[in-house]
Formats: structure tokens, sequence, C-alpha cells
């Protein structure tokens, strides 16, 4: 019998690998039809800085601009993260399917990654929690992948800042479990502290609230496994000194990037004091959405913000009750406090004094907070027996399943997203902006995108923007010019500065008789603040071609313009005549064929490329 007993631990291992292999399985398979709908999900918001209008992922051959994007930007002082939407960008251009599919990539690793965490914490709690360990594990992971509070970090393409430092953040955790737990003190457990500061390191290139990684990892360790905080530094002081190199390399990366071009910091009348106070309130939302996710807002907008101690004070005396009882639990008992206190710190980076003024509240920082809450969901199911814990966690995980997927029908078109955050949040002024935005670019919808732009100068008066896309609008409206100029200059008023608002105002002062110089001062003005703008460029260049005398200013403008938007087969045609003008016919015949390759059927070009070749009577190419 003694001989048999190797074979059947063997036998054991083999079995309890294939359980892994099947709920490893089983989760990715899940969050694949959770997500199956969200690959066709346009590009959203912040989506342009971090993908569409972010030159630095294009060329992948020049590493340091990829690993440096430009500051203001979406990835900035984050190279890591800029990196893997170049990689995209290397293997399907702008195509956003292959945005969405490396975004669950990250999202089911994180799932199994939590797994794995769990799997090495729960076997060292106390009693039934300790037996159904792997079980409460597994239903814990499941709900976390599939709950639809993740889909503002999975099917938002920008938000990948979220799922990748969370999935880096895991794996900080993960490695110093299997490096601490490891049975004996072979090199193993020097490999494993190494991937953990690795993998904290990393993620200290993607997202800041990386920076709580081994703070928690301490409370981890004191909790589950050295029993204070003096004998953990102690045992594995070179660990933590390794993962606290990690707030080095991240205030490295914060120091040079602009943090108000994200929102962050005192803007907008948002002191630390006021952001504060509206926290209380956010938190508790937070805490209400991981039970009952409803109703979810895509964008919860700035309109959350409190100033007012006393409106904040309900919402206060409710955190630090919590506050309270989990540190009274830590006293008692850290084991089981712990869950408690990580939900705590890992949304304190957000939720605390550092204002993040335009967003006091979004779902994708909920991205890791969200692992204590079903962990302690999980527990406590399991108390109630193993066999209730798998009938339960596989009913919820299905709702969670059909609640995700329809999530993400909802994200389909950027149109239905803003109309379903404004059914949701009415008084979310950036909400209405959005829709008008899509809504003036759509045919025969632009009274209401002026109707969608009102309702936001409604809810924010000083917003220039909207009063300049109005003037847009109403330019295309017979003998419009007029009140298009009124809210050119409404839009002025408010923002001297604002480019787009002095090139609607040209143009509207231009349909007006007399009014030409005036016209030309403003266009002169939007292109000295927006050089980038190839519109205004083209425009100001012609202009200045019927000067001889400003032949190169207009030559300067025009090349401009074609550099800003070479898929214009028109500018092309005319900065060929330009050129043509200033002798330089080679040059003239190269944009020629450019504007005839985007535009096979521009006859305009086919014929002035014609009479540059001498196959027809003399005359210069040009509009």
């Amino acid at each position: 019998m003694a001989a048999n007993r190797p074979n059947a631990r063997a036998g054991q291992a083999v079995a309890r690998r294939w359980r892994l292999a099947a709920a490893g399985t089983l989760l990715l398979v899940a969050a694949a039809i959770a997500y199956s709908n969200s690959f066709t999900v346009p590009f959203l918001m912040d989506d342009d800085g971090a993908v569409l209008e972010n030159p630095s992922i294009r060329n992948l051959g020049d590493l340091p601009a990829v690993l440096w994007p430009p500051d203001g930007t979406t990835t900035a002082g984050r190279p890591l993260l800029n990196l893997s939407f170049a990689l995209n960008h290397v293997i399907g251009g702008t195509a956003v399917g292959g945005y969405h599919a490396v975004n669950l990539l990250i999202h089911a690793l994180a799932g199994l990654a939590l797994f794995g965490v769990l799997r090495r914490i729960l076997p060292l709690a106390d009693g039934k929690v300790r037996e159904c360990a792997s079980a409460i594990a597994f239903v814990a992971a499941l709900w976390w992948t599939l709950h639809p509070l993740q889909t503002a970090s999975v099917t938002y393409v920008s938000q990948r800042a979220e799922s990748l430092m969370g999935l880096c953040y895991l794996l900080t955790v993960y490695c110093f479990l299997r490096g601490a737990v490891s049975a004996d003190g072979s090199g193993s457990r020097k490999g494993w502290f190494l991937g953990s500061i690795l993998a904290c390191v990393l993620g200290a290139l993607v997202k800041e609230p990386i920076a709580t990684a081994p703070l928690l990892v301490l409370l981890c360790d004191r909790a589950f496994l050295s029993g204070s905080f003096r004998e953990a530094l102690r045992k594995r002081r070179g660990l933590y000194a390794g993962l606290a190199a990690s707030w080095l390399v991240l205030a490295g990366l914060m120091a040079g990037a602009s943090l108000e071009a994200r929102g962050v910091g005192t803007m907008a009348g948002v002191s630390p004091w006021t952001y504060a106070l509206t926290e209380f309130q956010v938190v508790l939302r937070y805490l209400g959405l991981t039970v009952w996710p409803h109703p979810l807002v895509f964008d919860y907008g700035p309109g959350l913000i409190i100033r007012d101690p006393m409106r904040a004070m309900p919402w206060a005396l409710g955190v630090g009750a919590l506050l309270s009882g989990v540190a009274w639990f830590w006293t008692r008992n850290p084991r089981a406090a712990f869950p408690g206190i990580a939900f705590f710190l890992l949304l304190a980076p957000t939720s605390t004094v550092v204002p993040v003024a335009l967003q006091p509240m979004a779902e994708s920082r909920l991205y890791l907070p969200l692992a204590a809450v079903v962990s302690i969901a999980a527990v406590l199911l399991a108390r109630l027996g193993r066999r209730r814990l798998f009938a339960g966690g596989c009913a919820v995980a299905l709702l969670l399943l059909v609640l995700t997927h329809e999530r993400n029908a909802t994200y389909a078109t950027e149109r239905g997203l803003w109309e379903d955050t404004i059914a949701k949040e009415e008084g979310n002024w950036r909400a209405h902006y959005s829709l008008a935005l899509v809504l003036m670019v759509e045919p025969g919808l632009g009274a209401e995108a002026i109707r969608q732009f009102e309702t936001a100068l409604a809810l924010k008066p000083d917003l220039a923007d909207a009063h300049s896309n109005v003037a847009a609008l109403l330019l295309m409206q017979p003998d419009g010019a007029a009140a298009a100029a009124d809210r050119a200059e409404s839009a002025l008023r408010i923002d001297p500065s604002n480019a787009g608002a002095h090139y609607n105002l040209h143009l509207a002062l231009s349909m007006m008789p007399g009014r030409g110089e005036e016209a030309l001062r403003h266009l002169e003005e939007s292109v000295r603040l927006d050089p980038d703008e190839a519109e205004a460029r083209f425009r100001l260049a012609i202009i200045r071609l019927s000067d001889p005398s400003r032949l190169e200013e207009a030559i300067e403008h025009f090349a401009a313009a074609v550099r800003l938007d070479p898929g214009a087969a028109e500018y092309r045609n005319n900065y060929a005549g330009a050129l043509y003008r200033a002798g330089r016919v080679a040059e003239a015949i190269r944009e020629l064929e450019a504007a005839l390759t985007i535009d096979p059927g521009y006859a305009d070009a086919r014929a002035n490329l014609d009479r540059l070749r001498g196959a027809a009577g003399p005359g210069a190419p040009g509009r």
C-alpha cells in the first residue's frame, strides 16, 4: 500500500492541474462571450488622443518617440501604454477591432492573475474559507471578469491604461505570494520576488495608481504571513526596496508629463478640499455599483462636485463609519479585514485630495477595487456550503455576463452612448456637448445639434467651443452669416484665443459685403493661434495667392495644409498651381499626380496635369 502513495499523490497533482486548466479555460471563454459584441465599438473621447491623433505610435522604428509620447496626450508619461498602442498600429493601423482584441486579452489575463492571487491567499485564511479556497478563488475571479463595471476599462480603448496597469498590479502581488509561500529557500523564491519587482516597475510605466502596490504587498505580508510590519520588512527587505524603487520610476515619469493636460490638479476652481468632499459621495456610489451595477454611466461629468461641507456630511459619515469599521476589524483579524483595507487603498490615488476635476467619478477606477468586493461576496457565499457556492456563483456569473453583453451594446454607436449618458445624467454638460458634436456631422441633424449645444451652454455658460460650433452650423443655413457672426463673437468674448471661433467669424464676415479686411484679420489670427488647422491654412493660402508679391507665403501655407491633411486632393491641386507660378514645374506635377492618386476622377487636376505635360494649351493649374 505504501508503494502506491507516490502514484496517488501524482494522480492528485495531475487531477489538480486539469481542474486548474479547466477553470482557466472557462474564465477565458466566458470573457470572450461577454465581450464578443465589443469589437466594432468606435473610438471614443480620449481614444482620439491615444490613437487617432497620436503621431508617436505611427512609427515603431522611432522607439524614443514611442516611449516618450508628446506632453498633453492621454499616453504622456506612460511609455508602456503607448508602446502597446504602437504595436496595435503596426499590426492593424487604426482598425478599431485590433485594439479591442488586445484590451480583451489584457483583461482576460488579469482575470487569470486574480484567480492565481486568490488561490494563494485564501488557503492562508481560516476554517471553511481554507477548505473551499480554490472554488472561492474561481468564483470571485469569474465575477470580477464578467462584472459590467469592467466595460469602462475594457471596451473604452484608451482605458487600456487601467486594465494594463491592473494586470501588472495583480502580477506584482501574485509573484510576491509565489515567492513568499514557497516551501523551501531555493532560487525559485528569489526569482519570484524579482518577477514581483519587475511587474511593479512595468506598472509604473503604464499608470500612476500602481504606486500603492508596494503598500498593498506589505499589508498582505503583515496580514497573512509575517504577523507584523517589522517582521515583514526584516525578512524581505530586498523585495520591498525593489518595490519602492518603482516610486522613483513613477516620479520621473510624472515630472516629465503635464498632469493638467489630463485634468489632474487644482483647476476649474476645484481645490483638494472640494474634491475630497466630493469623493465621500463618489466612494459610496462606487460601492453601490459593485453590488447593483445600475445605472452605469459612460461619463458622470464634473457636475458631481460638492463645495458645501454640509451637503457632504452624510456621505462623509458613511465613509467614516466604513473606514472605522475596517480599521477596528484590522486590529482583531487582519486577514478578514484585508479586502476592506485593499478596497480603500486601491481607490486612494483618485479618491482622496488630488483633484481629477473634470471627472470626479469614473467606473474605470473600480477595475481593481472591485476584486476586493467580489472576494468578500464569494467568501460569504462559501459559508453557506460548497454546493451553494457553485450554484450561486454560476447563476450570478451568468447574470453578469448578460449585463456586460448588454452594456457593450450600449457602446455600439457614439450617438447611442451619449444619449444613454444624458438619459442617466441629464445635468452633464459634457454629454450634451459631445452628443452635439456627433449630431453636427450627421446629415439633416444640424437643428438637433444646435439644441444640444444650447443645452450644454445652459449648464455651462462659459463654454466658448459650443458658441463656436453653433456658429459653424448657422453658416450652413441660408442667410445665416449674421447670426453665425454673433455666435462666434460670443465665443471670443469668453475666450479671445479660441482659434475655431476666429475661423468661423472669418467665414461669416467674408459673406458680408464690405467686411473682407476684417474677415482676413480673423483668419490670420486663427492661423496664428492654431497653425495645425489645415483648412484655415488652405484658405489663407488661397487669399495670399491673389497677391503676386506674397506667392512664397502662399506656397508655405499650401505646403502646411498638405502636410496636415495629405489626403485632401483639392489642397494638392491648388498647391500645384502655386508651385507652377513659382516656376517649380516638376514639383507641381508631383502634387497633381498625388491628387489624382487620391481622387482619380478629379477633372480639374487631370486637366492641369495635361497642361503641364504639354498635352493641352497654356494655362496654370489651380482651383
